[in-house]
């Protein structure tokens, strides 16, 4: 599951995950900071497109090295996509700028 959520509600996810001692996460900031409960040498298997009685559409695999490689193009769609919708200075530009660093 990938999603984006402020810090607050990451602490508030991870302190919940700890009843679940297989589910594994990993969590990057805009600048870099990485928290996870996988060894960062190991891979995690994750799919997607899983839908009752049909095979997997796009298994894959994320490991600490590709997922901090992800974030930077994540976080870029938050500015350079979503943002350039609005003005500079605009409310709407500011709070995804907001959003995207914090």
């Amino acid at each position: 599951l990938e999603f984006f959520t402020p810090l607050a509600k990451l602490e508030q996810l991870i302190a919940a995950l700890k009843q679940f001692p297989s589910m594994t996460y990993m969590a990057v900031d805009h600048k870099g900071t990485l928290v996870s409960n996988c060894n960062k040498a190991s891979v995690n298997a994750v799919t997607w497109g899983v839908f009752p009685a049909k095979e997997v559409l796009q298994p894959t695999v994320v490991d600490a090295r590709s997922f901090l490689a992800w974030k930077d193009e994540a976080f870029a769609l938050w500015k350079l996509q979503w943002g350039a919708i609005y003005p500079d200075g605009s409310p709407e530009r500011n709070l995804i700028s907001n959003m995207a660093e914090t």
